[in-house]
């Protein structure tokens, strides 16, 4: 399709352009306030599991905002995810830009910390990670993508979501730490 072609271009644009005009600065989970979660909102079980993730970060004081990508026709119906906003290669122009408002609000919003617990590869979850401006990025790694991300993490041995959420805050308390010993 020729809007995945096109973001698969402009991913791999952005990323070189982020290696070179990234700042070295010092990452502690601890100082973060507010983070943007990218998942792929395939079932009903894994928009669940986020939605319970998102409110947990929340208890912790953070300010979290979610972006749920299908690939079917409509999105996925569902109410409790009434804080999970759904977007779809629909609502991307030819040339790629993001059509709705909230999607439009997420890329150009600057927060502290993204995570793309997107497991599948999705062009479209990688295009909206790489578009945004938050300060650290965490993502899988992937052959079959261009690799968005200040941290990889190998998901290819993971079974399940939760594998991947106990990773993410296993790798990010260990970063934590080690800044503090320093």
């Amino acid at each position: 399709m020729l809007k995945k072609e096109i973001a698969k271009f402009i991913i791999k644009k952005r990323v070189a352009k982020d290696k070179k005009s990234k700042i070295a600065r010092v990452f502690k989970y601890n100082d973060v306030k507010s983070i943007l979660i990218i998942m792929n909102a395939l079932n009903i079980d894994d928009i669940e599991k986020v939605r319970m993730f998102a409110s947990k970060l929340e208890t912790e004081g953070k300010e979290v905002s979610v972006l749920g990508y299908y690939e079917t026709k409509e999105p996925p119906k569902v109410t409790l995810a009434s804080n999970i906003h759904f977007y779809g290669i629909n609502d991307f122009t030819l040339t790629g830009k993001p059509k709705p408002t909230f999607l439009k609000g997420s890329i150009k919003k600057s927060v502290d910390l993204l995570i793309n617990f997107d497991m599948h590869s999705a062009i479209m979850a990688n295009y909206v990670a790489a578009l945004s401006r938050a300060d650290f990025k965490v993502s899988s790694l992937s052959s079959e993508v261009e690799n968005v991300g200040d941290m990889l993490l190998d998901i290819s041995k993971m079974t399940s979501l939760d594998d991947y959420f106990e990773q993410v805050i296993f790798y990010l308390e260990m970063i934590n730490k080690s800044v503090e010993e320093e």
